[in-house]
């Protein structure tokens, strides 16, 4: 705004708050570790390795899966970039983990997704020993949820299993979220999946 009395521009404060709060992610062109600290392993996969990381400025957790693209052979590579552009097109849905950014450099693929902290569901059922009918029901609509969203978009998971269907917090038991797109194909035109 410009200051009438001395004819001087100056910012103003909601120009100030606009400036603090932009959040820094992968648009910026900065590293993956230049705005994010590594945390704990939470799972180590063939191709990959999902930690906790901390966002600097925002404190947030999120769960990062490190791709080493060095290591991946052509067609690895392409199902990387297919579960990216999956959740890419899934990400507001309330039963699917959501991708909120992914840092492509030279050696690795990061991809930073929401964290989810009540562990896979199959370690909750071993746990819990037997679900109530109503908390299978529950569980059984979140999931049923996710699937007609998915379908409905063009999308066969085809990897739905008790071990990447992911609780939101430890405290609940039945809201999860379906975590695992490395397999999913967009379904184009009918029996068009061949493998």
């Amino acid at each position: 705004r410009t200051d009438t009395t001395s004819g001087l521009a100056t910012l103003s404060e909601d120009s100030e708050f606009e400036e603090e709060s932009v959040v820094e992610d992968s648009s910026g062109g900065k590293p993956f570790e230049e705005i994010y600290k590594w945390g704990r392993l939470i799972e180590q996969g063939e191709f990959s390795l999902t930690r906790e990381a901390r966002h600097n400025k925002t404190k947030e957790f999120f769960a990062v899966k490190s791709i080493k693209r060095t290591d991946l052979e052509t067609s690895d590579a392409v199902a990387v970039q297919d579960e990216i552009s999956t959740l890419q097109m899934l990400k507001d849905c309330p039963q699917i983990i959501c991708l909120h950014d992914v840092f492509e450099e030279p050696d690795f693929t990061y991809m930073v997704m929401e964290r989810l902290r009540g562990g896979e569901l199959i370690d909750r059922i071993i746990e819990k020993q037997h679900y109530s009918e109503m908390e299978a029901r529950q569980v059984a609509k979140n999931i049923l949820m996710g699937l007609e969203y998915c379908h409905n978009r063009r999308v066969a998971n085809r990897n739905l299993k008790t071990e990447n269907l992911i609780l939101v917090e430890k405290d609940n038991v039945v809201d999860v979220k379906i975590s695992d797109f490395g397999f999913a194909k967009r379904v184009l035109y009918p029996n068009s999946l061949r493998t």
